[in-house]
């Protein structure tokens, strides 16, 4: 909420999709594990960061969705609204791959467990998924724009709670 308060106003000067991918992908992360163990930002740990941020960020693209229409007439600049729907769909689509790949250079990371493929494949069938129903979340379609969210959702939240019970599991990497 920081973004919207004055003097800053960043979700209405652009810039917000960035700053709630920041506090999500990073911020919150860093910060809880920073209450459960001393945490080295080092390494393997990097990468999962950084897929971390590039699905926060697929996410906070696709939440301007559903606002498009309100928020232009309001003056508020999100990316779905300098670059319209079908470009901001588009966008999320490929935050999320690369978000995928970077996870894919982490599971390369021989000081993470073998089993990370698993967080992959959620990402990759939800991912599909929500591709499949990009082209329907149109302007105003606000059902449709509701299921690619949750395919969305789904891709983000499963492969991270895999990430997550996978270090559980092994510990965090050295």
């Amino acid at each position: 909420m920081a973004g919207c308060l004055p003097p800053l106003k960043l979700n209405y000067r652009g810039g917000g999709e960035l700053l709630e991918a920041g506090g999500i992908g990073l911020g919150m992360p860093i910060a809880a594990a920073s209450f459960l163990f001393p945490l080295p930002l080092r390494g393997a740990l990097l990468w999962l960061l950084g897929g971390l941020f590039f699905t926060a960020l697929s996410s906070a693209i696709a939440s301007g969705l559903s606002d498009e229409e309100s928020d232009r007439e309001g003056g508020k600049r999100t990316l779905t609204t300098a670059l319209g729907n079908p470009a901001a769909r588009m966008l999320s689509l490929a935050s999320l791959a690369v978000g995928g790949l970077v996870w894919f250079v982490a599971h390369l990371d021989a000081t993470l467990p073998r089993e990370t493929a698993l967080p992959l494949l959620i990402l990759i069938g939800f991912g599909l998924q929500a591709q499949g129903r990009s082209s329907a979340a149109v302007t105003g379609a606000f059902a449709a724009q509701a299921a690619f969210k949750q395919s969305l959702h789904r891709a983000i939240w499963g492969s991270t709670l895999a990430w997550a019970l996978l270090l559980l599991r092994h510990g965090l990497p050295q």
